[in-house]
C-alpha cells in the first residue's frame, strides 16, 4: 500500500482529498465544491495532515495503439496512468524524510532552501538530516532534482513507503545505464507516453490526432494567468482558465504554479502543466558521439519561450543536471490498485 495512491480506482474521474471540479460528475459539482472547501479548512486547522493531502492524482491515458505523429512518436501500445501534476515539494519532502537521513546520493540540493523556486528546507539534529517545507510551497513542483533523483523517487514508490531502498525496484541503479525493470509498478514516462498524455486527443479528427500544445490547442496559449503573486503562491484574479488554454512561460521572474485545478488548462487526457511551469524529465536520451548519454526534458518551463511548449521540442542534459526549471512527473500501470492514501508517522 502506497501513501501517494489515489483512493478511487476511477482515477481519471476523481481525485483524492483536494477535490477537483473538472473531474466531478456533472450532478455532483456542488458537493465537490463543499468537499474541497471543507478539506482545505481541515488542512489549514491541522485536522488533516499534510501527508494525507500528498496523494497523487492520476489521469488514465487509454486508446492503446493510437496513431503516431509523422516522425513515429506518440503511439503507445498499452493504457497507462500518469500523474496529473508534477511531483510536488510536499511529496518529495516525505520521500527525503524516509530515505535521506544521511543523503549519500545527494537527493537534496541546498538550492531548494536558498533559491526562490526551491521549496524544501533541511536541518540537522543529532547527526541526521530532517526536511520541512518552506511556507507556501507544498503544492509547487519540486525542482533542483536530477534524473537520478527522479529514478530513486520512483524506486521508493515501487518498493512501498516503509522501505528506504532507492537503488533497486523500478530501475536498477547498480547498473551504469540504470535500466527500467519489466515489473516496474511506477516509472518516469517514456517520450511516447509523455507526448501522448499531453498532446494526443482521441476526439480530434476521425481517428484521433495531436494538438501542437499540451493545452488542447494548436495556437500558442496565453503566457500566464492574470494573478497576484504573494509568498510563492499564485491565485487567478478572474476565474478559471479560458478554453483557449493557459500556460506558465516567458516569465521574467522565478515563480512556479501550484498544482491546483484552477491553475492552467488541461490536456485532453486531463494532465496539467505539461507545457510551461517546469520542464520534465522523460525516459528518453540521445548518445552524443557514442560516448555521452544526455537525458531528454520536454515541455518548456517558466523561463522558456513559447516554442518550447510544442511536441517537437526537446532539451538535453546530463543525468546529474539540476535546475530551477526542471522537475518530473511519474507514470504507472492503468490497472494499478489505488488504495487509500496513508499518513506517514
Amino acid at each position: 500500500m502506497n501513501q501517494f495512491s489515489n483512493p478511487s480506482p476511477r482515477s481519471a474521474d476523481y481525485v483524492c482529498l483536494q477535490g477537483h471540479l473538472g473531474g466531478a460528475p456533472a450532478g455532483r459539482k456542488g458537493a465537490w465544491v463543499i468537499f474541497t472547501a471543507l478539506m482545505l479548512i481541515l488542512q489549514a486547522t491541522g485536522l488533516v495532515s499534510q501527508e494525507l493531502s500528498a496523494a497523487l492524482e492520476w489521469a488514465v491515458v487509454n486508446h492503446p495503439r493510437n496513431p503516431s505523429l509523422a516522425d513515429g512518436s506518440g503511439t503507445v501500445p498499452h493504457a497507462f496512468r500518469i500523474s496529473k501534476y508534477e511531483i510536488t515539494n510536499l511529496q518529495y519532502k516525505i520521500f527525503l524524510n524516509k530515505v535521506a537521513r544521511k543523503d549519500p546520493h545527494q537527493l537534496y540540493d541546498t538550492r531548494m532552501q536558498t533559491e526562490p523556486c526551491g521549496g524544501i528546507e533541511r536541518f540537522i539534529e543529532e547527526g541526521e538530516c530532517h526536511y520541512r517545507l518552506r511556507e507556501g510551497f507544498a503544492r509547487q513542483p519540486v525542482v533542483y532534482v536530477s534524473y537520478f533523483s527522479a529514478m530513486r523517487f520512483v524506486n521508493w514508490m515501487h518498493n512501498g513507503h516503509t522501505s528506504t531502498e532507492t537503488e533497486t525496484g523500478a530501475y536498477d541503479l547498480r547498473v551504469e545505464q540504470a535500466p527500467r525493470m519489466p515489473d516496474a509498478r511506477y516509472w518516469i514516462p517514456t517520450e511516447n507516453e509523455w507526448i501522448k498524455a499531453g498532446h494526443f486527443d482521441p476526439l480530434k479528427g476521425t481517428q484521433g490526432g495531436y494538438w501542437l500544445y499540451p493545452t488542447g490547442t494548436d495556437t500558442l496559449p496565453a503566457e500566464s494567468l492574470s494573478s497576484t503573486i504573494l509568498g510563492g503562491r499564485s491565485r487567478p484574479r478572474h476565474g478559471l482558465p479560458s478554453a483557449a488554454g493557459l500556460a506558465w512561460f516567458s516569465l521574467g521572474r522565478s515563480v512556479l504554479l501550484p498544482n491546483e485545478p484552477w491553475v492552467g488548462a488541461p490536456s485532453p487526457f486531463g494532465t496539467f502543466h505539461q507545457g510551461g511551469n517546469v520542464a520534465e524529465w522523460v525516459d528518453g536520451w540521445l548518445d552524443v558521439n557514442h560516448a555521452i548519454r544526455l537525458q531528454i526534458t520536454r515541455g518548456g518551463a517558466w523561463d522558456s519561450s513559447g516554442e518550447s511548449l510544442t511536441y517537437d521540442k526537446i532539451e538535453l542534459h546530463p543525468r546529474t543536471f539540476v535546475s530551477a526549471s526542471i522537475g518530473f512527473r511519474i507514470a504507472s500501470r492503468a490497472s494499478q490498485e489505488t488504495p487509500l492514501a496513508q499518513s506517514m508517522r
